[in-house]
C-alpha cells in the first residue's frame, strides 16, 4: 500500500474518531443526566403516588377511625382498590394497631409503628404507612389563660394508621423499554456516525455542546429550557427528540398534579361537608353535642379571663316518651323540631344553642347574669306552653321543664357549670315539671 492510501486512511480513522467520539459523549451525558434524572423522576412520581393515595385515606378514614366505623372503613379500603387497579392493597389500622379493615395484600409492620409516615421500596411494589392524626377544627382555642399553647396536632395521639401497598410493574415496563430504547438510540448514533464522519465531523461539536448543555440544563430541573433551532445543525433530529422528550415528561407531570391537585380538593370538600354534618343536629338545625362542647370550653376560659356572667339553660321536653308513643315517631320528630325553631326566636342571635340528644336541649349565654337568664328561659317555658302543633291531622301540645345555672369561680370547667343546671332541671321535673328552676353555686334551688 503507497504511502499516499495509508495518509488517507489515517485521515479516514481520524474523522471516524472525531465523528464517534462525541457520539459516545452524547450517550454519556444522556446516560449520566437525562436517563438518571427520567428514571428518578418517574420513581420519583410512583413514591408520590403512593403517598397521595395514602394521605387521601387518611382525610377520608379520619372520623372513622375516630368512630371506630369498621364497615366504613371497610367500604373504603375496598373502594381504593377498585377504583385504582395497581392497588395491591389497602389496610387501616386503630390507634392500638390492630386492623380495622383489609383489602387486598398488604404484609402488615412486623415492629412497632413510629409516629412519621414509612415508605418503603420492595422489588415489584411500595408500601406506605401514613399516621392518622387528628385534625384539630377552626375555632378552637389552641392558648391557655397566660397565652401559652395547649397543644398541637403532631402532639396528640394518633387515631390509626394507613398502609397502601402500589404495584411497580408498570415501573419496571417503563424502565426496560425506556433502557432498550436508549441502546437502539445510541447504536444508531453510532451508525451514523461512522456513515457520516467526513461530512460532520467539523461541524458536530458546536451543536453537541448545545444540545449537551440543554440536557444538563434539563438534568437540573429546568424544565422549560429547549433547544435553539439555528444551534441544532445536523444534529437537529437530536434536538428535537430532546425537546419532544422534554416536553412529554412536563405534560405527564403536570397531568399527575393536576389530578392529585383535583383529587386532594375533592376528599377536602368531602371532610368539610363530613365536619358540618357533624357540628349540625340534622333534625332541628342547632348545634350538635360536639359543637357545643367547643363552644362551651371557649366561653368558660373567657368569662374567667374577662370576669364576665355566662348563664347556661339546660331544656327537656315534658312526657316526651308519652308523645311519641301515642302520635309515633314522626309527630316526636316536628316536636322536636318545632321546639329548636323555637329557641332560635325566642333567645338571642349570640346564644349558643345546641341540641344533646334525644330531647335534652341546652342553650349557653353569653354575658348573661342570672336574673337576665332565669327570664330567658321562663319566656321559652310560656312560649312553649302556648304552642299548639298541627302534624298530620294531630294536635298536640307539650311543656318543658328548664334548669337555669351561671358561672361560678368554683367552675373550673363548663362540665361543672353543666353538672349544676342539670341538677336544677331534675329539681324542676320533680316539683311538677313545665317550670323553671335555678341553680345555686353549690346546687339547684328550686
Amino acid at each position: 500500500m503507497n504511502p499516499e492510501r495509508r495518509q488517507q486512511r489515517r485521515i479516514a480513522w481520524r474523522l471516524w474518531w472525531a465523528a464517534a467520539l462525541p457520539a459516545l459523549l452524547v450517550v454519556l451525558v444522556l446516560g449520566t443526566s437525562l436517563i438518571d434524572r427520567y428514571l428518578h423522576d418517574v420513581s420519583q412520581a410512583w413514591r408520590q403516588r403512593a403517598v397521595a393515595t395514602a394521605q387521601q385515606l387518611v382525610a377520608a378514614a379520619e372520623f372513622a377511625l375516630f368512630a371506630d366505623n369498621r364497615a366504613a372503613l371497610q367500604r373504603l379500603a375496598s373502594g381504593v382498590r377498585e377504583r385504582d387497579p395497581q392497588v395491591l392493597g389497602v389496610a387501616l389500622l386503630g390507634a392500638d394497631q390492630r386492623l380495622r379493615a383489609l383489602a387486598g395484600e398488604v404484609p402488615l409492620p412486623e415492629r412497632a409503628l413510629e409516629q412519621g409516615d414509612q415508605v418503603s421500596v420492595e422489588s415489584n411494589a411500595i408500601r406506605v404507612v401514613a399516621v392518622v392524626h387528628p385534625r384539630i377544627a377552626a375555632g378552637d382555642d389552641w392558648f391557655d389563660a397566660e397565652g401559652a399553647i395547649l397543644a398541637r396536632p403532631s402532639e396528640v395521639a394518633p387515631l390509626g394508621y394507613v398502609v397502601v401497598r402500589l404495584d411497580t410493574g408498570a415501573l419496571q415496563r417503563q424502565r426496560r423499554a425506556f433502557w432498550g430504547w436508549l441502546v437502539l438510540w445510541g447504536l444508531a448514533a453510532l451508525v451514523l456516525a461512522g456513515a457520516l464522519a467526513y461530512r460532520i465531523a467539523a461541524s458536530v461539536t458546536h451543536p453537541l455542546a448545545h444540545i449537551s448543555e440543554v440536557v444538563a440544563r434539563i438534568g437540573r430541573g429546568e424544565k422549560m429550557v429547549r433547544t435553539v433551532p439555528s444551534q441544532r445543525r445536523v444534529l437537529a433530529e437530536l434536538g428535537q427528540g430532546i425537546d419532544a422528550m422534554a416536553e412529554a415528561v412536563e405534560q405527564s407531570q403536570q397531568r399527575l398534579e393536576q389530578r392529585v391537585r383535583e383529587a386532594t380538593d375533592a376528599l377536602r370538600a368531602q371532610k368539610e361537608q363530613a365536619e358540618r354534618m357533624a357540628r349540625i343536629d340534622s333534625l332541628t338545625g342547632l348545634a350538635t353535642r360536639r359543637a357545643f362542647v367547643e363552644a362551651a370550653h371557649a366561653e368558660v376560659l373567657r368569662a374567667h379571663r374577662f370576669g364576665e356572667p355566662l348563664g347556661l339553660l339546660m331544656f327537656d321536653l315534658d312526657h316526651f316518651k308519652a308523645i311519641n308513643d301515642t302520635y309515633g315517631h314522626a309527630v316526636g320528630d316536628a316536636v322536636l323540631a318545632q321546639f329548636g325553631h323555637d329557641l332560635v326566636t325566642t333567645l338571642r342571635g349570640v346564644d349558643m344553642i345546641a341540641r344533646l340528644g334525644g330531647e335534652e336541649f341546652v342553650a349557653l349565654l353569653p354575658r348573661c347574669g342570672l336574673d337576665e337568664a332565669h327570664a330567658a328561659a321562663e319566656r321559652v317555658r310560656a312560649a312553649v306552653e302556648q304552642r299548639q302543633l298541627k302534624h298530620h291531622g294531630h294536635t298536640v301540645r307539650y311543656t318543658v321543664s328548664v334548669g337555669v345555672a351561671t358561672l361560678s369561680a368554683q367552675d373550673t370547667d363548663w362540665e361543672a357549670l353543666l353538672a349544676r343546671a342539670d341538677q336544677a332541671l331534675y329539681a324542676a321535673k320533680r316539683q311538677g315539671r313545665n317550670q323553671v328552676a335555678v341553680a345555686s353555686a353549690s346546687g339547684p334551688a328550686g
